[in-house]
């Protein structure tokens, strides 16, 4: 079927645990902890590869000293990112799939987080689970230069008729 959506395919092809941080020195006061997290989100559509950069850090005080930080690369391959692109060249992504691959890769960052406190001091600080659509989605509002367009069958159909008649 010609306006059938292209099936959204991608594994892991790298997890990494890129940099972590602790402070043994530092005593929080546990009513001050505060949790951020930051994201990286990078992609190519030659090689056909989306990457996360996950980083969460804890923090207290009044200048919001970090004591805990790190942050953790996924990397997904897409089988086929390149349809997905527009005539102009961006990407019209499928509703949900960034969501979905932001969510394992907040599990990964979550995982290796624990893991890397775990026989510290601050063992017991560990990243809660979040609402991982809502978080994207605030992470991606923080940034002003991104443009994300939610593929619909009206997008795809408008698609390949440019297509068809170059």
């Amino acid at each position: 079927m010609e306006n059938e959506l292209p099936q959204f395919r991608f594994n892991i092809l790298r997890i990494l645990d890129s940099v972590f941080f602790v402070e043994e020195g530092y005593n929080p006061k546990p009513e001050d902890v505060k949790i951020n997290f930051g994201m990286g989100f990078h992609f190519d559509v030659e090689e056909g590869w989306v990457q996360y950069n996950i980083r969460a850090d804890f923090s207290a005080g009044e200048i919001e000293k970090q004591f805990v930080t790190g942050t953790v690369v996924t990397k997904f391959a897409v089988d086929n990112l390149k349809s997905f692109t527009d005539s102009d060249g961006s990407i019209m992504w499928p509703s949900n799939a960034l969501e979905v691959m932001f969510s394992i890769a907040f599990t990964h960052m979550r995982a290796l987080l624990a893991k890397n406190t775990a026989g510290t001091k601050f063992s017991q600080y560990i990243v809660p689970l979040v609402n991982s659509r809502e978080l994207f989605k605030q992470l991606m509002d923080a940034d002003p230069n991104f443009e994300m367009v939610e593929i619909s069958e009206e997008n795809v159909k408008n698609r390949i008729k440019t297509q068809s008649t170059k």
